[in-house]
């Protein structure tokens, strides 16, 4: 982990900011791309785990029974002629489907910056995604395509939060403790990525 660049975003960056709204053609085509994409959260543990993310091995905890992701990005294939003892960051996630194009265009736009790891989370009625911090390789936005979700930072031992409404894109400084809260009687399902914050 980078200390310097933990600490500089954390004193720098905001807590979150909404960046833009997806259209909702966009909206659209996620959510019926949604319906035949498989789970990869056994993925996403195995990455963390592999980059000595010291919350890695919490997430076959019962509390994340209820969360879920699915990868729109992917990394691609390992050949022999790969270097065996490189180890996969989320900048390598970096292919996707064609259908997602026009997604993909819209937030790069939107965010001014390329995106890597493009995934749908999924979080069930009432429930937490309780508190935990990303890896810090990449900064992070996240977007709700169903329902909606409060979301929370804590900073010096005080939560802050704001509720976040389907199709709006916020940025999320994941530097800091976060937590995700689901109140609705509906399943959420948000998109998430890695991008380059512009702090300008």
């Amino acid at each position: 982990m980078d200390k310097r660049a933990l600490a500089r975003k954390r004193k720098e960056y905001p807590l979150f900011k909404k960046l833009g709204v997806l259209s909702e053609p966009s909206v659209d085509l996620l959510l019926r791309e949604f319906a035949t994409t498989e789970s990869s959260f056994d993925s996403a543990v195995e990455l963390r785990n592999r980059n000595k993310h010291t919350w890695g091995d919490l997430l076959h905890d019962n509390k994340l029974a209820n969360y879920d992701q699915y990868d729109i990005q992917y990394c691609g294939e390992i050949t022999r002629y790969d270097d065996p003892d490189y180890d996969l960051t989320e900048s390598d996630y970096q292919y996707y489907d064609s259908a997602f194009e026009p997604v993909v265009k819209e937030l790069i736009t939107t965010l001014g910056s390329d995106i890597r790891r493009l995934r749908y989370a999924t979080l069930e009625p009432g429930c937490v995604l309780d508190w935990h911090m990303d890896q810090p390789n990449y900064d992070r936005f996240v977007c709700v395509l169903s329902g909606t979700q409060r979301y929370e930072v804590m900073r010096r031992k005080e939560p802050h939060g704001y509720v976040q409404s389907k199709a709006e894109i916020w940025y999320i400084n994941s530097n800091w403790e976060h937590r995700v809260l689901n109140m609705q009687n509906e399943i959420r399902v948000a998109l998430l990525g890695c991008f380059v914050y512009n702090n300008d």
